[in-house]
């Protein structure tokens, strides 16, 4: 499905720096060379969309967006094994908890995407509760103005049952306060993430260029306010 893609590329890419500090043990950073063996995605990708005018008509070239976008195999999430996802922005670890955990934090994940989709295409009003709520936690992460702590809990309710969230909220508090004390690590995955919010439904990309060209959100809401403002003048001078 599609959708599916288009929302583990919202997800991933909202997420992608809190996934980098609780995708290892409670106690343990990211490795040196993460960076060069498994670099963060949201950046690549937020400038692929950008670099796309006019709007996208279907969500199959969003899912190629996502692939094309990746260079080579040495990210966070790789796409490009066929037919598979690879993750790997975990360390290596023989402590059997450790990669259980990490399976059940990505598969999670991978799960809620295409849940998701099926959720979205129920009408309103035969979404249960608890799906949406799941809906409602999904569209927190891609907003902007939340805190950290705020994008961990909305991913936590998708992807983790609840009985286990404080495993990955463990890693959070304490993997997040060594990565503050390592400015050189912090500032290598700062740097590669996503400047603003991905959305992948969201057309945000440029449809006249130069300096100051317009996105594609702004011609379309432009063209609906033109529209109706001609409309407005033609029936005030009793034409249709």
């Amino acid at each position: 499905m599609e959708e599916s893609w288009n929302n583990l590329g919202d997800i991933w890419g909202n997420a992608e720096k809190i996934l980098y500090i609780i995708s290892n043990k409670a106690g343990e950073l990211p490795r040196y060379k993460v960076n060069e063996t498994a670099k963060p995605f949201s950046k690549i990708l937020e400038e692929k969309l950008n670099k796309e005018r006019g709007e996208i008509e279907n969500k199959k070239s969003l899912k190629k967006i996502m692939i094309n976008s990746q260079n080579g195999r040495y990210y966070g999430i790789n796409f490009k094994k066929s037919d598979t996802i690879e993750f790997r922005l975990s360390n290596g670890t023989l402590n059997a908890d450790t990669w259980i955990e990490n399976i059940n934090l990505f598969g999670g994940i991978v799960k809620i995407a295409q849940d998701i989709a099926i959720i979205q295409k129920k009408p309103e009003k035969e979404r249960t509760i608890e799906e949406q709520n799941l809906l409602r936690n999904f569209y927190i992460i891609k907003e902007e103005k939340i805190s950290e702590c705020e994008r961990l809990e909305a991913l936590l309710t998708l992807a983790i049952p609840v009985e286990n969230r404080d495993i990955y909220r463990e890693r959070y508090e304490e993997n997040s306060k060594l990565l503050k004390q390592n400015s050189e690590l912090n500032e290598n995955i700062i740097n590669s993430l996503a400047k603003s919010q991905i959305d992948m439904n969201k057309i945000g990309r440029k449809v006249f260029l130069g300096e100051d060209g317009i996105k594609g959100d702004e011609y379309r809401n432009g063209a609906r306010i033109i529209e109706e403002a001609l409309r407005e003048n033609i029936l005030g001078n009793g034409e249709i």
